[in-house]
């Protein structure tokens, strides 16, 4: 008879467990439990990966990572009794809750505690929700940086880059992680009577690879294998040569928000189709529209427009901005457009200060996207991976306006060329 009860309960356990999580009943004695995530805060924590002496190393053993804000609501007549954080899937059936190989630490002082019914109380303060991650104990099942890394690698090489290219420059991924908030109320002056209620979000866990650019492959590699609609023995379409022009290199008293006019220009070799992309922060903040190039064009300039968005901490103060220029290309015989790897490529060191303004421009040609920075009315999306993509914002298609009065003459004073770090999804 009991083995029969037990048998039982053994399989009412394994039913609960292969339930959702919403079909779950929730714990009496907790309202709910509120992950109020950043993205935004947790991509400013970066995992360091690097290529010595033939392997990869992780340079970060731990971090504490920002993460946003978390609540858990208590029923009236009831007692906070206590959050955690976890990395990875806990067990979590019938209001109870294990680890289950999931990475864990306690997050009790981490998150405002109200109760219905009684006086509310100050807050833990804005973005107090930090995950402290000791990389030793975390399951490399669960997250590897240097695992990111050799993916990536393996992903680029299937896709014509050699391991020596792919090594020398500095590169970021991203990589999504499930992490749970779990907080529980007790009541009737028991713990006794405790019920856990969770709440789960898809955490953007950001990888930097820190290239070598010394980086020399040991012996004698392979060529690259070519793409399909490649030929050998012919120039394939490469940009080699590109630059950032604008009219001032320091806007005073500028009316903002405006849109500015800038100017690219470049020169190659082959012929095909050429996109170049203005990256700031490791932000696209505009993708030209694709046009035609051949060698014998010679230097090509084309024009586009920043825009310098009414930031009221901004008004009134000199702002400086860095942009860097990156460009892809699709050879007259190609399928697809690939990045350029490398390139005697020009940023452009630039200032401006804000008053205000009441009406607002819009752009012409190509793509404007929104500044690193999200401001008001502006959203940012992440761009399709590629080999070496920029994180790319949501597109706003710009309206046309008539071209520049005249070129544009001055340029740039130069900067390190800065190659697009790439975002994996």
């Amino acid at each position: 008879m009991d083995m029969q009860v037990n048998a039982k309960k053994i399989v009412s356990i394994g039913l609960l467990a292969m339930l959702p999580l919403a079909a779950l009943q929730a714990a009496p004695e907790v309202k709910s439990v509120t992950f109020d995530y950043s993205g935004s805060k947790a991509k400013e924590t970066k995992f360091q990966v690097k290529y010595s002496n033939g392997n990869f190393k992780s340079l970060t053993p731990s971090v504490l990572m920002t993460l946003g804000d978390g609540e858990v609501f208590c029923e009236k007549h009831t007692d906070f009794g206590g959050a955690k954080l976890y990395l990875g899937s806990p067990w979590y059936v019938n209001n109870s809750i294990a680890d289950n190989g999931a990475y864990m630490k306690p997050a009790s002082n981490m998150v405002t505690a109200p109760v219905v019914g009684d006086p509310v109380t100050e807050g833990v303060p804005q973005y107090s929700l930090k995950f402290n991650i000791v990389l030793a104990q975390v399951s490399k099942q669960i997250f590897d940086p240097v695992q990111v890394v050799k993916d990536e690698l393996a992903k680029a090489k299937s896709q014509g880059m050699s391991e020596a290219d792919f090594l020398r420059q500095d590169r970021l991924f991203e990589v999504k992680r499930k992490v749970t908030l779990a907080g529980r109320c007790y009541g009737n002056n028991t713990q006794a009577a405790m019920g856990w209620e969770i709440s789960e979000k898809n955490v953007s866990f950001m990888v930097q690879y820190q290239g070598d650019p010394d980086f020399k492959a040991l012996g004698v590699q392979a060529p690259a294998k070519p793409k399909p609609g490649f030929q050998q023995g012919k120039i394939n379409l490469k940009v080699t040569d590109g630059n950032i022009l604008t009219n001032s290199l320091n806007y005073t008293n500028l009316n903002c928000p405006a849109n500015l006019d800038f100017s690219v220009k470049y020169k190659g070799v082959g012929k095909g189709r050429v996109v170049f992309h203005v990256i700031e922060n490791n932000q696209t903040v505009y993708e030209s529209a694709p046009s035609e190039y051949e060698a014998a064009d010679g230097w090509v300039q084309k024009n586009f427009k920043v825009n310098v968005p009414a930031s009221p901490q901004n008004m009134n103060s000199k702002v400086q901005r860095k942009f860097s220029l990156s460009f892809r290309v699709r050879d007259q015989d190609g399928n697809s457009f690939d990045w350029v790897p490398t390139g005697n490529f020009q940023g452009l060191n630039w200032s401006h200060t804000c008053k205000p303004k009441v009406a607002v421009p819009m752009g012409q040609g190509g793509v404007i996207y929104a500044p690193n920075t999200p401001k008001p009315g502006m959203q940012i999306k992440a761009q399709p991976s590629s080999p070496q993509p920029p994180v790319a914002p949501s597109r706003v298609q710009a309206q046309p306006t008539p071209p520049p009065q005249a070129p544009l003459q001055i340029k740039a004073q130069p900067v390190e060329p800065q190659q697009p770090l790439r975002k994996t999804n």
